[in-house]
C-alpha cells in the first residue's frame, strides 16, 4: 500500500461539535450544547478551514504516523511557504484531504474509513500516563497493543535491561 500520509484513525469536525451524553458518578445524564464541542482546536482554526468542505475538515493523532516526502513537499508548497500555521493535529488530515487523490493518497491504521489501512496495533490506547507494570506485561507478552505516550523513560529503560537488550 503506498499512501502519503498513515495515521491512526480519523475524527471528522461534525463528530466532535456533536451533542454529547455525559454520565455522572450518580448515573445522572447530562447532555453538552453544540457549542462546547469535544475537540476545541476547531474554534481557534476557524478562518483558517473557511472554505474547506465538511467532509475534509478532520483530525487525527499524528505522533505517531507515516509521512511522505511528497506530503511534506506538497504541505511546504501550499501552507508553510506562505505563512499558513495551524495545530497539526488539523493541519495534517486537511491538508491531504484537500490536495486530491492525485497530490496526497490517504490511508489509516484503522479499519472503516474508506481508505486503505494497515492494522498495526490493536487497541490503540491513550491515556495521559501509563503504570509502568501494565505497559512492560503487555510488551512482554506481546499483545500487539501501542501505547502513547509512555512517560516513564526508567520503567522503558528496566524492561530493556532486563532482557539485555
Amino acid at each position: 500500500m503506498q499512501v502519503d500520509l498513515l495515521l491512526p484513525r480519523y475524527t471528522r469536525e461534525d463528530f466532535d461539535l456533536r451533542p454529547v451524553r455525559l454520565m455522572s458518578s450518580r448515573r445522572r445524564v447530562h447532555r453538552a450544547n453544540e457549542t462546547q464541542g469535544l475537540y476545541y482546536h476547531w474554534l481557534s482554526h476557524e478562518r483558517l478551514l473557511r472554505g474547506v468542505p465538511a467532509r475534509s475538515r478532520m483530525r487525527s493523532l499524528v505522533s505517531i504516523g507515516r509521512y511522505s516526502r511528497r506530503f511534506f513537499d506538497m504541505l511546504l508548497r501550499r501552507y508553510w511557504s506562505t505563512g499558513v500555521a495551524m495545530y497539526e493535529e488539523i493541519l495534517l488530515p486537511v491538508a491531504c484531504a484537500t490536495a486530491g487523490a492525485a497530490q496526497c493518497r490517504m490511508g489509516s491504521w484503522s479499519p472503516g474509513y474508506g481508505l486503505p489501512s494497515v492494522p498495526l496495533a490493536t487497541p490503540f490506547r491513550f491515556r495521559p500516563e501509563y503504570d509502568c507494570e501494565e505497559f512492560a506485561d503487555a510488551l512482554s507478552r506481546d499483545t500487539r497493543k501501542l501505547f502513547h505516550p509512555v512517560k516513564s523513560h526508567a520503567c522503558l529503560v528496566e524492561y530493556l535491561d532486563r532482557r539485555g537488550m
